[in-house]
């Protein structure tokens, strides 16, 4: 494909070649009310020579300039749009463009035109403006090829035995019969999220005799680490950027133990056990344990089981070396962690509890990357360069 110069004359010259092919959207275009007239449009872009590359389409740094050549782009007949100047240029023409109606009609022409799935898409393009708080269409294609590729045999190009033998805490040899005992399975969120719950391990598919797995990913994606098929840790994330792969997530998969009935087996903070029944009061929640005291929800501890599948492991660096061969493979420059400081976890709900404690997160995330080699950014965040 030959490189497009964006002058005033060329951008009225493309639109002039789109209405003969389509004379149709002509019309459309004229008739939306969120446009002037095409020559006004075209005096507000900026003349200088520009070609249709990602990169020179995300180089735009005034925001009106950006708005203004979406819709102009958009209301080009789509499949124009994607033969005359390819598919990243109607990727940066959908996720720029700010109105939703017309927007979700291109993602189904881009889906039509590129076969990429347009479910996946949304979600790739709603994790980076969710968790980055940016509008970027390269990370929007690398959220993409994560979620695809990770779902498509990415993960058979770890090195699972070595990273095991790696990660093991001193003084501890694995037999043959227990790495094979381990497996790596992709987690993906529920469909329509771009965190929450994971689609088998965090549904009823979780529920395993009497035990249920409540798996919750921060990131659309990541990998579970099994143990005889049973899910043992979890690592989430996501790109930050074209460059840079970011864990969210690094922690263990401990299952809830159920009663009889299937229901969660509960303790108060003190250790008594709590009946499983709820009572509401003032629009919050309480429960009563075997004693008849009346406990608030923030007090309820449900019983969990530890995993025997971590055990023999450092298992932080376990996971986080887990990123590092889909990080590779997927072109990113490095992986980094997110610093425990701008972890949303360690941030109280609104009655005040904390979900995280601050001093575990630094724990977690910040001890386990200055262990690991990874420098620490100006943002606070941790990164380990792959070049």
């Amino acid at each position: 494909m030959a490189t497009i110069v964006l002058k005033q004359e060329c951008i009225k010259e493309i639109v002039r070649r789109a209405y003969k092919r389509f004379p149709e959207s002509q019309e459309v275009f004229k008739s939306n009310k969120y446009t002037s007239s095409l020559d006004t449009l075209i005096e507000e872009i900026n003349p200088d020579l520009f070609d249709f590359s990602l990169d020179s389409l995300e180089s735009l740094e005034d925001t009106k300039e950006t708005l203004h050549l979406s819709i102009l782009l958009i209301h080009l007949p789509h499949k124009y749009l994607y033969e005359e100047f390819g598919e990243e240029a109607l990727l940066w023409t959908w996720v720029n463009y700010l109105y939703m109606g017309t927007k979700d009609n291109i993602l189904k022409s881009i889906q039509e035109l590129t076969k990429k799935d347009s479910v996946v898409l949304e979600k790739s393009r709603l994790s980076s403006w969710q968790l980055f708080h940016t509008s970027s269409t390269s990370t929007t294609i690398k959220t993409y090829d994560l979620i695809d590729r990770l779902n498509n045999g990415l993960l058979d190009k770890t090195n699972l035995k070595e990273i095991l033998e790696k990660s093991t805490e001193n003084g501890v040899n694995l037999s043959k019969k227990r790495i094979k005992d381990y497996s790596l399975v992709p987690l993906n969120v529920m469909k329509d999220y771009t965190h929450g719950y994971e689609e088998v391990w965090g549904g009823e598919g979780g529920v395993i005799g009497d035990k249920s797995y409540a798996l919750y990913l921060d990131t659309p994606v990541g990998i579970g680490l099994f143990y005889k098929k049973e899910p043992c840790g979890i690592l989430g994330f996501v790109p930050e950027n074209k460059d840079s792969l970011m864990i969210f997530q690094l922690q263990g998969a401990n299952p809830f133990l159920m009663d009889e009935d299937e229901k969660y087996i509960l303790f108060d903070s003190n250790g008594t056990k709590v009946i499983n029944k709820s009572i509401w009061k003032n629009h919050k929640r309480y429960y009563k344990n075997v004693n008849g005291e009346t406990i608030p929800e923030k007090d309820i501890v449900p019983l969990k089981k530890s995993s025997r599948g971590l055990a023999p492991f450092d298992h932080l660096k376990l996971l986080t070396r887990l990123s590092f061969a889909p990080a590779e493979s997927l072109g990113f420059k490095e992986v980094a962690i997110r610093s425990g400081h701008n972890n949303s976890w360690t941030r109280p709900y609104g009655d005040g509890r904390i979900h995280l404690d601050i001093k575990d997160a630094l724990k977690i995330y910040d001890r386990t990357a200055k262990e690991m080699n990874f420098y620490q950014r100006e943002d606070q965040n941790w990164a380990l360069s792959l070049t």
